[in-house]
């Protein structure tokens, strides 16, 4: 009997266990992908309280306005349009949480669309992770700009992206499948300059497990 597909990351055949600089505090930057997370797009009005409270009971977090992200209790929202918002969650939580909204939204008008196997998120952190990032985007990343709590839809290095500011120091890039392989191996030479450190996924769950 054949064995079943596994389900890959799109980087996954990046050496992710590569380290440009054996000391962390040496690493201007440091790379992780986020593989960690089942993305959905949802669709809805803000405004219909059956639908927001829905998010609410079952996510734990209200709807963000534009442009900013709600975070809490394993769930991100990040607020890409007036109707429409990108939902993070992790990998081991999503089957009952996507159960749970579906039947929570049956009684309003929404849609759930499932963008997992289609998107990754790239962590660029560090004391100069808006330096590189300011390499390839006509965003301001400024702080005064785009503080932490804040998200846009941009361009990276020419792909289409959704950059989400977690704290000073950290930032996911939410990428297409498809330009995810380019866009690491041009934030990798982007933040040569800074000292680059590429962290395993194992490793950061570890070091953070320990922490």
């Amino acid at each position: 009997m054949s064995e079943m597909p596994q389900a890959q990351t799109p980087l996954v055949e990046i050496d992710m266990a590569r380290d440009r600089l054996t000391a962390a505090e040496q690493a201007g930057v440091v790379l992780a992908e986020r593989g960690d997370y089942r993305h959905h797009n949802l669709r809805g009005d803000a405004s219909d309280a059956i639908f927001s409270e829905a998010i609410k009971t079952v996510l734990g977090v209200d709807l963000p306005a534009l442009n900013r992200f709600t975070s809490g209790e394993g769930h991100t929202l990040l607020g890409l349009g007036p109707d429409e918002w990108l939902w993070m969650t992790s990998a081991e939580n999503a089957d009952a949480a996507v159960a749970a909204l579906d039947a929570a939204l049956v009684k309003t008008f929404a849609t759930l669309t499932d963008l997992s196997s289609a998107q990754t998120v790239i962590e660029v952190q560090g004391p100069h992770a808006g330096d590189v990032l300011g390499k390839g985007t006509p965003f301001d990343l400024h702080a005064r700009e785009f503080p932490p709590g804040t998200c846009t839809q941009s361009v990276l290095a020419k792909a289409a992206v959704v950059i989400q500011r977690i704290d000073a120091a950290a930032f996911h890039v939410i990428v297409r499948r498809s330009f995810a392989d380019y866009l690491w191996r041009w934030l990798e030479d982007a933040a040569s300059e800074y000292g680059c450190r590429i962290e395993a996924a194992e490793r950061r769950q570890n070091r953070a497990g320990t922490s």
